[in-house]
């Protein structure tokens, strides 16, 4: 096992005994039963194999509703936020006598006389 490994597994909670256990694990090596009887012979026992512990078990499942939730609140309050700030300036509708006004006068403003 690499040091990496290891660091990362006391990162995710295990303790110093439950690492020396998977190092210990990891360490058994598969014995043959019998190494003159060929593997094909009929009476040739199966190749034992110590019990192996269950390799580094998945990392306990931690509850991110809180975080889920805070985001779905901080999406909300985004939201009302962008409907707040959101103001169509509607302008007012040209009519055919402003359309005309502003042909005649050429874009000018009015003078005082």
């Amino acid at each position: 096992m690499k040091i990496s490994e290891v660091v990362s597994l006391l990162k995710a909670g295990y303790s110093k005994k439950e690492i020396e256990e998977l190092r210990a694990a990891e360490n058994i090596v598969v014995t043959p039963a019998i190494e003159e009887m060929p593997l094909d012979h009929p009476e040739a026992p199966a190749p034992q194999t110590e019990a192996v512990p269950a390799a580094a078990a998945a990392p306990p499942v931690q509850d991110n509703s809180e975080v889920l939730q805070a985001i779905k609140d901080l999406t909300k309050a985004i939201q009302v936020q962008n409907l707040r700030n959101d103001e169509l300036h509607q302008t007012k509708p040209e009519t055919a006598v402003d359309i005309l006004g502003s042909i005649i006068q050429n874009n000018k403003t009015e003078r005082k006389e």
